[in-house]
């Protein structure tokens, strides 16, 4: 069973690297190549937390983002290629992933599955 928590959460800035996907059994890019690049860069300014978001998907499309949450717009932290986005104050579903990034999406539809 998926251990998830909703919650409110406060409006924050996501600087890191996103692409546009979709489901296809087996098939999961772009969400591994976007943590390798996201740990390549976090591990070279010494951050130790990397935070993905799924954007709610329109039938087996989506996009995906990870990277850092930052608490304003720091430009200086925003590398070549790097994407930012401003998510509004609402109702977030928070989790913690565990294994490999390829397996992101199994860990997606077992949170789909139990809410």
């Amino acid at each position: 069973m998926m251990n998830f928590k909703e919650r409110i959460k406060d409006s924050f800035v996501l600087v890191g690297y996103g692409a546009a996907g979709k489901w296809s059994g087996d098939v999961v890019d772009p969400i591994p190549a976007l943590w390798a690049k996201s740990y390549r860069f976090l591990s070279e300014n010494k951050v130790d937390e990397i935070v993905g978001i799924c954007l709610p998907p329109r039938s087996d499309h989506y996009f995906y983002t990870c990277g850092i949450e930052i608490d304003s717009v720091k430009f200086e932290k925003v590398g070549e290629g790097m994407t930012l986005h401003t998510f509004p104050r609402q109702k977030y579903v928070v989790f913690k992933h565990k294994g490999a990034a390829k397996s992101i999406p199994n860990t997606y539809g077992e949170l789909w599955e139990s809410s």
